[in-house]
């Protein structure tokens, strides 16, 4: 009987793409605080950069995320295809 299950590289290459797009939807986000910042008061504008820099921030931290666990299989990969028999 077959295993229906999605196998580990599967399901990790969608997290992969999943937080990917989220880091990207965050850029998105700190994009438009700043276009709308320009219309507001001066303390308004200060707290809509501030918020853009956050979403700037958990942008980075999901570009970090992909990078490491892209690395990380690389690694793996290159140490599973060079293993002894």
């Amino acid at each position: 009987m077959a295993d229906s299950q999605p196998s580990l590289t599967v399901l990790l290459s969608e997290l992969l793409l999943f937080i990917d797009a989220d880091g990207k939807q965050w850029e998105h986000a700190a994009d438009e605080c700043e276009k709308f910042s320009t219309r507001l008061s001066t303390l308004d504008e200060t707290k809509m950069y501030l918020n853009s820099a956050m979403y700037r921030v958990r942008a980075e931290m999901h570009q970090n995320i992909v990078a490491s666990i892209k690395t990380a299989l690389a690694s793996d990969e290159h140490t599973q295809t060079h293993a002894a028999p």
